[in-house]
């Protein structure tokens, strides 16, 4: 995989699990994922199965409108839209 930064891997860790599948282990917790279909550093088909993964993972656990995704038709960039849909996502799971 191409990726930007290292930061996000631990080393060893695909030789046991996917990034979905550590994902999966902060179920019931709200995640939200958003994605550029448009993104040159990973492949769509890649995003849509990670994606898919999660959505199946929270579903199984009970926990399935705990879980938001979207795709953007932009390159890899936090849109305006997406910033404003990112902060409502926290602005109803983070209110005390």
């Amino acid at each position: 995989m191409d990726t930007h930064s290292y930061i996000h891997f631990l080393p060893g860790l695909t030789h046991f699990l996917d990034l979905p599948d550590l994902i999966g282990c902060m179920v019931p917790k709200p995640l939200m994922v958003q994605q550029c279909s448009q993104d040159e550093l990973y492949p769509l088909e890649g995003m849509q199965e990670a994606v898919k993964k999660i959505a199946a993972i929270y579903g199984k656990a009970g926990a399935g409108s705990m879980f938001k995704s979207g795709f953007y038709e932009h390159p890899h960039i936090f849109s305006r839209e997406m910033q404003e849909e990112a902060f409502n996502w926290m602005d109803r799971w983070l209110q005390p």
